[in-house]
Order: C-alpha cells, then structure tokens, then sequence
C-alpha cells in the first residue's frame, strides 16, 4: 500500500469517527454515512429497528460491550467499541488496512451508542468471565 492510500484511510477514519461522536443524528450525518457506508448503513439500522442489539455494562468498573444478534438461528456477535472487535464472519475476513470499515453490526453498536437507544443490561463485574 503506498503512502497516498494510508494517509486517506487515515482521513476518512478520522471523518468516519467524527461523525460516530456526535451527540444527536442528525440528517447531514444520516446523508454522510450513507455515502459511506450504503448498503451496510442500511443493515444497521434494521439491526437497530429489530432490536436485534444488548448493550451489557459490569458495575461497578464500567466495563461495557453490545451483544448483536445474527440472521441466522442462534447467531450472536460480540462488538467492542473501544477495542474495534466483532465477533463475526465479516469482521474476521475484512482487511486490517481498511481501518475506517466497520461490519453491520460494529456499526450497528456505534449509532446505538450514538442514538442513545438501546436495551442496557447490567451485571456484576464478578460476572464478566462468564458471560
């Protein structure tokens, strides 16, 4: 990869996060992800729309990740906002170089996170290692 193409990852990622940290969505960052994102944007929100997200936070460290369901029976992935980590196919197969990326369901977890929307479970740090 040349100099060129990592420094416009490097541009569009911090574009791409700037948007994610807004406090309100608004139509402007609706119109900018889409360009983005397309048809993954829209898998998202139907994620969001489904209710097909969990939010679990341990108390009292704070410690937090989204649960997403899959389309698939059974299927269930595992996203870290802070750590940039999903659990699924995607995910697993996407190019490290295209950091900006997200899967459908991390970007799911971001617009949650963002909406403030979500279902929110809380547990006992002492339960973190089992769930």
């Amino acid at each position: 990869m040349n100099i060129t193409n990592t420094a416009h990852n490097t541009k569009l990622k911090d574009i791409v996060n700037s948007l994610l940290s807004a406090n309100e969505m608004t139509d402007d960052i609706l119109l900018a992800l889409y360009a983005i994102y397309d048809k993954t944007l829209s898998e998202s929100l139907q994620i969001i729309d489904k209710q097909m997200i969990v939010k679990y936070i341990f108390k009292p460290s704070n410690r937090s990740f989204y649960v997403v369901n899959g389309h698939q029976k059974d299927s269930k992935y595992l996203c870290l906002l802070d750590g940039d980590y999903c659990g699924c196919p995607a995910f697993r197969n996407s190019s490290p170089k295209s950091d900006f990326s997200y899967c459908k369901h991390q970007l799911a977890s971001k617009l949650t996170e963002m909406m403030n929307d979500k279902s929110v479970t809380t547990l006992s740090d002492r339960l973190q290692i089992t769930v």
